[in-house]
């Protein structure tokens, strides 16, 4: 055993294997990082506690009348996890394939979403609302478009299978689109 700058390194066969700190210095530093730990805390019960008078009152939107103010933030939070799965429908729907879709995802999603709606109307919220009947209308979507396209390519690969047949009995080695 040997010391290098505050470090104990014990040697084996192989050369030097562990490195750790003298047992003194690593309890002065367990000491350090436990009384740390516990003043971050205190300041954090503190601050909380004192905090009581700094919670958001939900008053009238000054910017549409008729709604809260949770209400608005509530339709701009849901803007975005409304529209997460449109990118994934619309290269579908661009590529005309269901190629790397998969549509179990989209459905177990929107089947959940339709419980959301059911909650957004027990607790009368505006924005879980909407938001939830779009995004249900989104994935449903985006699975009768995956159905479609299944059922549009089964019905081609015979087709295409016949057309490579056909090409390798006559030679041409073309490649079928």
């Amino acid at each position: 055993m040997f010391c290098i700058s505050g470090f104990v390194a014990l040697r084996t066969e192989t050369g030097v294997s562990v490195n750790s700190y003298p047992p003194e210095i690593a309890e002065a530093g367990m000491v350090r990082f436990n009384s740390l730990w516990l003043a971050v805390l205190f300041l954090s019960l503190a601050t909380l506690c004192g905090c009581q008078d700094l919670v958001p009152r939900d008053t009238t939107s000054l910017l549409i009348r008729g709604f809260n103010r949770s209400e608005i933030f509530g339709f701009v939070a849901g803007l975005g996890t409304t529209f997460a799965a449109v990118p994934d429908l619309v290269a579908m729907l661009r590529r005309r394939s269901s190629a790397g879709m998969n549509p179990r995802m989209a459905a177990i999603t929107g089947v959940f979403q339709v419980l959301w709606i059911y909650y957004g109307m027990l607790i009368a919220s505006r924005p879980v609302i909407a938001w939830n009947v779009i995004a249900t209308l989104i994935n449903f979507w985006s699975v009768g478009a995956y159905l479609h396209f299944v059922r549009k390519e089964k019905a081609i690969e015979p087709l295409r299978s016949a057309c490579v047949a056909s090409r390798e009995e006559r030679g041409d080695d073309r490649q079928v689109p």
